[in-house]
């Protein structure tokens, strides 16, 4: 009974599903949650049977004590491996329902049942408050904050390398680089941390030092290169890239911001993920959940086409006088996600994060 002890800690486990209609489930997903829960249970401990007998006595006279036993029984005989503890703890209505807490192995879960014991469910269900309350918070998320013009756009994107939605929403960038170069402030930055692991860290930091070192035309000509199939040396050799050029900066980088030290040290990573935090300032600032994430003059903007065009009518319209080039017409095709150039991709607002 070693591993699965940790379980001890008795909390109540009520099975919550994000609160839309469609997943207000049937019986079979929340006792199916539970068999494989006391599954993993019972493969490391061999506890003895509690009979239906150590289930508590109801005194609530509006609870049907025979139909809440006869509901505890069938979850014993029907949806528990044999050997398995169970029993009742607790029982009350709550939404016109059973709510039945039972105790399996060392473990409290909730579930709920119909009157007459009929039926089953992973939870009573939501109010019409509860739904438009969701609703009006999503239309909230989905609100796009007026983005403020400035005489020279300041546009952020931050990106992981090698995220296919991020090499896609740079593909889409490049174009409107070349295009608006000197009219606006267009940067490409990193979330703050690299979903695909060594490769993404080292990739990051050598862009990071390409563009501070060799300035952005180097950079987006690199990107360009290694956007058709992420293979870093080669490219370095088709545009005229040496490691002696930013190995230093490479190097006082790596240092500052603890980039290989983190990569090594797992209790630094996000979740599953080693941290990248050159640009965490401005990722914490901006609140940057993913890659990509767009920031103009300040502010996220939402659901941004990642086609050349869109990109560019985003970008110009930021701009207080917009300057002839806005009036350039650009590819509408979104570029597929991850490396090469060739195929489209749909409009998703898709992202790694």
């Amino acid at each position: 009974m070693s591993k699965n002890k940790k379980v001890s800690e008795k909390k109540s486990k009520n099975f919550n599903f994000k609160p839309y209609l469609w997943q207000i489930v049937s019986s079979v997903l929340v006792l199916a949650v539970l068999v494989l829960g006391v599954i993993l249970l019972t493969t490391s401990n061999n506890c003895e049977v509690n009979n239906l007998e150590d289930t508590v006595t109801i005194t609530n006279p509006k609870i049907d004590q025979a139909v809440v036993n006869n509901t505890v029984d069938f979850v014993k005989k029907n949806l528990l491996p044999d050997g398995t503890s169970l029993k009742l703890k607790s029982a009350e209505i709550e939404n016109s329902l059973y709510k039945l807490t039972l105790t399996i192995e060392d473990q409290d879960a909730v579930i709920y049942s119909s009157l007459d014991g009929e039926m089953f469910f992973s939870s009573p269900g939501i109010t019409k408050s509860q739904i438009l309350e969701q609703k009006e918070m999503e239309e909230q998320a989905n609100v796009q904050e007026e983005v403020p013009k400035a005489e020279k756009p300041v546009v952020e994107v931050f990106v992981m390398s090698h995220c296919p939605y991020g090499t896609q929403i740079e593909k889409g960038l490049i174009p409107v680089y070349n295009l608006l170069k000197d009219n606006a402030d267009i940067q490409v930055k990193f979330a703050d941390f690299a979903m695909h692991g060594e490769v993404e860290v080292v990739e990051q930091l050598n862009q990071y030092c390409i563009e501070k070192e060799l300035g952005k035309d180097k950079y987006f000509e690199y990107l360009s290169c290694f956007l058709e199939d992420g293979k870093t040396q080669e490219c370095f050799d088709r545009v005229g890239i040496t490691e002696e050029q930013i190995s230093s900066c490479v190097s006082s980088t790596d240092q500052e911001f603890d980039i290989t030290k983190n990569l090594n040290d797992q209790s630094t990573w996000r979740g599953s993920f080693p941290t990248f935090n050159v640009f965490l300032s401005e990722v914490n600032r901006y609140g940057v959940q993913g890659s990509p994430t767009t920031i103009i003059n300040g502010v996220v903007v939402k659901n941004m086409s990642r086609s050349p065009q869109g990109i560019l009518d985003a970008i110009c319209d930021s701009f207080t006088e917009q300057p002839s080039v806005c009036s350039t017409e650009l590819s509408t095709e979104t570029p597929a996600p991850g490396f090469a150039f060739e195929g489209s991709g749909s409009a998703s607002a898709a992202t790694c994060g």
